[in-house]
């Protein structure tokens, strides 16, 4: 909760079920970070893991894992001029979030925004707003180009390489909407045996979503860059049951979506939450770590 936040009287149906730090009876107004940028201090945010979880010693286990793991990273950022879902003002503070975080802001931050596009990471067949025919804005190609300098174009997406695995032994909850299958692609040049392109190791894409195979949407578009430059794309899968009884009120995950409002608990941000465990369970399988 931010100091300039409107907040609501919470009821049965509340988008916001969890508030931590709400008076008793009142919420957050549904989407407030998308739909009123202006009430967010950009500011109280790099600190929140402290805040959260407390500091030497940390008081909260599976918490939220130190900033500094931030600090040498790449990102980007993209919000066309057409998105009706973030408004003006939304991503600019993710972006001035990062640019209090990284070292090197002007250098290690790509914030994109002024593709006239609806609200999507477009792909070479994607339309401008308004328009029929191909932009030819290859967005996942843009991302990962930014994110992992020197990559080599996109190369040939093979389905034999998509592998299905059981997700259900790394789930302890069976009623928070996780499926019981998810999905990897795993390059030829990342097989076992292989150790990645010029023997360097492989590079990971982690896409969660609500999913029952692998090959829709944007999927080819990620695993061609893969094939071709040693990025595996680890695709866990949200969209299974949820227990109305205990969670009456998570709409969105109901709907087969991650968990980003707190309507499976107010740890929903941590490591320890349904959904944030599941992922970092299978990035933990999948590299070893």
């Amino acid at each position: 909760m931010f100091p300039m936040d409107e907040l609501v009287e919470q009821t049965n149906s509340s988008g916001v079920p969890n508030c931590d730090g709400c008076p008793d009876g009142k919420t957050l107004i549904y989407d407030h970070c998308k739909n009123h940028p202006e009430f967010v201090d950009v500011g109280l945010l790099p600190a929140y893991p402290q805040r959260a979880c407390g500091e030497n010693p940390i008081q909260i286990q599976d918490c939220v894992d130190d900033v500094a793991n931030l600090f040498d990273d790449r990102v980007y950022l993209f919000r066309p001029t057409h998105d009706r879902c973030y408004l003006k003002g939304a991503v600019e503070n993710v972006r001035n979030l990062y640019a209090q975080i990284v070292k090197h802001p002007a250098n290690q931050v790509k914030f994109v925004n002024d593709q006239p596009f609806p609200h999507c990471l477009p792909r070479n067949n994607t339309p401008y707003f308004n328009h029929s025919d191909p932009a030819g804005f290859d967005g996942p190609g843009e991302c990962l180009r930014w994110v992992y300098p020197g990559l080599t174009w996109a190369g040939k997406y093979k389905e034999e390489n998509i592998f299905t695995y059981d997700q259900t032994l790394y789930v302890n909850d069976t009623g928070v909407g996780i499926r019981d299958k998810g999905f990897i692609y795993i390059p030829d040049v990342c097989k076992p045996g292989q150790n990645g392109p010029d023997d360097n190791g492989c590079k990971m894409v982690v896409a969660a979503n609500n999913c029952d195979h692998f090959g829709d949407g944007d999927d080819p578009d990620w695993a061609m860059y893969g094939e071709t430059n040693g990025i595996v794309v680890l695709k866990p899968c949200v969209g299974g049951y949820v227990d109305k009884e205990r969670f009456p009120r998570a709409v969105e995950v109901q709907r087969g979506l991650l968990d980003v409002y707190g309507q499976l608990g107010d740890d929903y941000v941590m490591q320890k939450a349904p959904h944030m465990k599941l992922v970092g369970e299978l990035i933990k399988a999948v590299t070893g770590w």
